[in-house]
This record gives structure tokens, C-alpha cells and sequence, in this order.
């Protein structure tokens, strides 16, 4: 499969957005556009700055990763509904153990 790779440059020739694979200028939003060109601003500024482009890269890589793993600890509705099948299955065939309700937040 081939990657369209689309960079936008301003008159100075500083990297303003670019989009990887299928995502072109038309399907980003206005506001995706907008974010992107900051973002690439900001790094433009600090480029020059080893110190900070490290600050920067370990910054991004730590909000990339609270997003995996909040994405990671989403349920999807088959799995929540196979979770309440299974559940339904066993008080069915009397495959439980009651418990008090006050015992549940001890």
C-alpha cells in the first residue's frame, strides 16, 4: 500500500502541516489544521534548542501513551454485552453466590 505524505510549507519554508496515508487537506477540519500549524510553529521556534526539543519529544510520547492506555481500558459494547450473556448463563443455571449488597464496599 502506498502513503500519500503531504506537507504544507509557508513562504518561508517552514513545515506548517502535513497529513500521512489517506488523510488529505480536505478531510482535516479547520481547527485540525489550525492545531497542527501551531504545533508545528512551536516546534520551529524550539528547533535550535536540543534541550528542549528532548523536553518536547518526551512530552508528546508520555500524552501518546496516557491516550493508548486510556483507549486500552475502553469496553467495547460486544465485549460489555458477551460480559452480561455469560452473566445471565450463570444465574440461569445457578452458577453464582449472592451477595449482600452492603458486603459489596467492604
Amino acid at each position: 500500500m502506498m502513503k500519500n505524505i503531504i506537507v504544507f510549507f509557508d513562504v518561508s519554508g517552514f513545515i506548517l502541516n502535513f497529513a500521512v496515508e489517506n488523510q488529505t487537506r480536505n478531510d482535516m477540519t479547520a481547527v485540525q489544521m489550525r492545531l497542527n500549524a501551531e504545533l508545528f510553529g512551536a516546534l520551529q521556534t524550539i528547533s535550535g534548542d536540543e534541550g528542549l526539543m528532548k523536553k518536547a519529544v518526551r512530552s508528546l510520547k508520555r500524552l501518546a501513551m496516557q491516550k493508548e492506555a486510556k483507549d486500552a481500558d475502553v469496553m467495547s459494547m460486544a465485549e460489555l454485552e458477551d460480559i452480561v450473556r455469560q452473566g445471565e448463563k450463570d444465574i440461569a443455571e445457578g452458577n453464582f453466590q449472592p451477595i449482600a449488597i452492603d458486603d459489596l464496599w467492604k
